[in-house]
């Protein structure tokens, strides 16, 4: 099998939906509007990079007028050569967004309607040796949102933004939502290939792991292959072979049709551990199914023994337990939401890398792709595969109730499927999650969850039927019926710690009964330099613009963040202060000890707290957000204040109890971490407390205590040497309002600079 590449200089045509149809590619003249495209690439970016819309599309407002487009008919074009003869001829789109018809030398070979998905169209009736003529028509989604049935269910459950977006298989932030302005795009987003030749690739084919005993590890492989029928017992011949580091083993078995499943034991496993407990080995894995030397069907891909189990409780009178145990060990998370990385996802690739290794640079052991995202392309969940990174996924579904339709069921039924059967031999996926906040949805409006038919009965059945032994959940956060019935939402033990946002240490907070935290964050207004590059130097200090209000939520007005960013400045320091330069330092503070609070208070609770995947790493677009890290890559105070309080051992401060504020050391490794410490007046230098400690593997000590009052104001270093390595944390005393002139002499030794 050959793959060409269909990508790069395609021509774009495009016209409203009011004007004349174009039914077949041979209509399209130059009298019909057009500019050169690229593929990858999205028709928007075609129309800047013509000047038919802004060149910076980012910049003030510019973004608005991308909207009259979205009723737009968009035709993709491009001629390319066929030299291969062959029986076999695939076009491959890994990303239409999003109502495609796709033409092959004028005929219409199929369509689609699912952005999300990749779409593989059988070509070979249609193409032709030497010269083709290709060409996509995207449909704009205005009459099938337009003339779909918005029945009582899907009103009555609305978070109240974007309706529209629920029957359109786009991803659901396109529509606008407060972390990314309304951007419904068209493109062929993702590459296009022409597959010559036919697969040697497996029908089906899962590998996971039944169980790990003491000095083994017994693995199961289910597979089905396009081997034609053959009668009699000749034996069908299946070869595994596994290969990390120094580590090897072969397995050969026999079949006696052309799918089934082989198990067999690995002793001695190189076993893959999150990061922090442990190394995330793969085994660089072929898998060959032959019948008389002939093979039928191979392939190589990177595994990693593990298994995985969601403990979970739903109790309605009490915390409720909610931990994820790999390899028999419980795990605790610690990470960030992984949102869209631009606004026009055809750039994602460009900002894949960087945005790794912020996630890795930072800390996390678990990340959690939210379902108003798109679906990542294997290169993510490779490298998180190879830097022990969990990954948490959801379904494409966010903020709503979906249709409960026939027609719909198969669309979610389908998509899910293709999701699955591509991420389910990755150790990265630790759970499949319904959708993101449906349930609480739901209840908001006095509906009981366990009747939405999508995440109750389709996605298990979809889950059973291509994967295994995955742990699964409804909706993030899940509300049981049982807990609805009993009134008792408030005792999920995972949960989206979003309320009034108010000082980061209020009730709100600290008398939260969650177990895990899948969902927090504070604001924090990106550095000057940042705001320079999209909003115009006279309105920097106008909070209240036009353009400062669009790039702090939707592209409805929403104020929300940008009132919130001064009140949550004013709550820590009493006052917001004057001048853009120290506004933005107030601000970034602010951000940097709401997150430091939020994260090691969960880590102090463990073993009854779990995780916490904070809101969010990295913003799709120029904002002002909860990201740590702007859109260019500018990394906010909160970065740096993060990146010690994930460390797999770190010291860290209680809160005051008893006239007391106990020194916690946090290990979450699995080997015992021992070494000195001190701790010290970070104005003074004097030393508060110190000694030698001993950090049992995979679990919290008090290494003693402060005589302190909540009156008192100042700034506690903590530093400390181990076999693991040293390192250097702080903790600022006493209750608002604080100094801020006085906070910012702190900050280089907070910083050890």
């Amino acid at each position: 099998m050959k793959m060409q590449s269909l990508n790069g200089d395609w021509m774009l045509y495009y016209y409203p939906n009011a004007a004349s149809p174009v039914n077949t590619p041979d209509a399209l003249n130059e009298a019909v509007a057009h500019v050169p495209a690229v593929v990858p690439g999205n028709a928007e970016l075609d129309l800047s990079r013509a000047g038919v819309l802004p060149a910076d599309l980012f910049h003030g407002t510019n973004l608005l007028q991308a909207e009259m487009y979205e009723d737009y008919h968009f035709w993709y074009v491009k001629e390319f050569e066929v030299e291969e003869d062959s029986d076999t001829y695939k076009l491959v789109f890994n990303g239409a967004d999003c109502l495609a018809e796709y033409f092959l030398n004028g005929i219409c070979i199929g369509s689609s309607e699912n952005a999300l998905v990749p779409v593989t169209l059988d070509a070979a009736a249609a193409i032709q040796k030497g010269k083709n003529k290709l060409a996509v028509h995207l449909k704009p989604i205005s009459d099938v949102v337009q003339n779909s049935e918005y029945n009582t269910f899907l009103t009555r459950y609305t978070f109240g933004l974007n309706i529209e977006s629920v029957y359109i298989r786009k991803p659901p932030h396109a529509f606008g939502w407060d972390i990314m302005p309304r951007a419904v795009t068209a493109g062929l987003w993702r590459e296009v290939n022409l597959q010559i030749g036919a697969s040697t690739d497996f029908k089906d084919l899962l590998l996971y792991v039944r169980r790990i005993e003491q000095t083994r590890a017994v693995l199961q492989l289910c597979i089905d292959t396009e081997m034609p029928f053959a009668a009699g017992k000749t034996p069908v011949a299946v070869c595994i072979e596994g290969v990390c580091g120094e580590h090897r083993f072969k397995v050969e078995q026999n079949l006696h049709f052309k799918a089934g499943q082989v198990s067999f034991a690995v002793d001695n496993p190189k076993l893959w551990w999150p990061y922090g407990y442990g190394e995330a080995n793969l085994y660089d894995m072929t898998v060959t199914v032959s019948r008389g030397g002939v093979v039928y069907a191979t392939r190589s891909f990177r595994f990693g023994i593990r298994t995985v189990e969601l403990e979970r409780t739903e109790y309605t009178d009490k915390k409720n337990i909610f931990r994820f145990i790999v390899n028999g060990v419980p795990v605790m998370c610690k990470g960030s939401n992984w949102v869209p990385l631009d606004v026009y996802h055809s750039r994602d690739m460009e900002r894949m890398m960087p945005a790794i290794e912020l996630m890795t640079d930072i800390g996390c052991n678990m990340i959690r792709c939210w379902g108003g995202n798109v679906y990542e392309p294997d290169v993510f969940y490779e490298e998180c595969d190879a830097r022990g990174i969990m990954v948490w996924q959801d379904f494409g579904m966010a903020c709503h109730a979906y249709p409960q339709d026939d027609a719909f069921l198969k669309v979610i039924e389908d998509e899910a499927a293709a999701v699955v059967r591509r991420l389910r031999n990755h150790p990265c996926i630790v759970l499949w999650s319904g959708d993101n906040e449906n349930d609480v949805g739901m209840v908001n409006y006095d509906g009981n969850p366990d009747e939405n038919i999508l995440t109750r009965k389709l996605l298990p059945e979809v889950i059973k039927r291509h994967d295994a032994k995955r742990p699964y959940l409804p909706s993030s956060p899940y509300v049981t019926g049982a807990q609805f019935e009993a009134d008792a939402v408030e005792f999920a033990g995972e949960d989206h710690l979003w309320g009034p946002r108010d000082y980061f240490k209020s009730s709100f907070y600290k008398r939260s009964k969650a177990m895990f935290i899948s969902e927090i964050g504070y604001h924090g207004c990106p550095s000057v330099e940042s705001l320079k590059k999209y909003i115009d130097e006279e309105n920097l200090s106008d909070i209240e613009h036009p353009q400062w209000v669009l790039h702090s939520a939707d592209q409805r007005e929403n104020t929300a963040r940008i009132n919130l960013l001064p009140k949550q400045v004013k709550q820590l320091f009493g006052a917001v202060p004057e001048g853009l330069e120290d506004f933005v330092l107030a601000s970034q503070i602010t951000q940097a000890e709401a997150k430091k609070f939020f994260i090691e208070h969960m880590r102090i609770q463990k073993p009854d707290a779990s995780g916490i995947l904070w809101w969010n790493l990295l913003d799709g677009w120029p904002q002002i957000s909860d990201a740590v890290v702007d859109f260019y890559f500018d990394k906010k105070l909160a970065y740096h204040y993060i990146k010690t309080s994930q460390a797999p051992f770190a010291l860290m401060v209680d809160e005051i109890e008893d006239w007391n504020q106990p020194i916690v050391a946090a290990n979450d490794t699995l080997q015992t971490v021992s070494g000195c410490f001190t701790v010290k007046d970070g104005e003074t230098n004097e030393v508060m407390l110190s000694g030698d400690f001993e950090a049992p593997p995979n679990a919290n000590i008090i290494l003693g205590g402060l005589p302190v009052m909540y009156s008192t104001h100042g700034l506690l270093i903590l530093e400390w040497e181990t076999n693991l390595g040293k390192g250097r944390n702080h903790f600022v005393c006493g209750h608002p309002p604080l100094d801020f002139a006085r906070y910012a002499k702190w900050l280089p030794m907070i910083l050890g600079e």
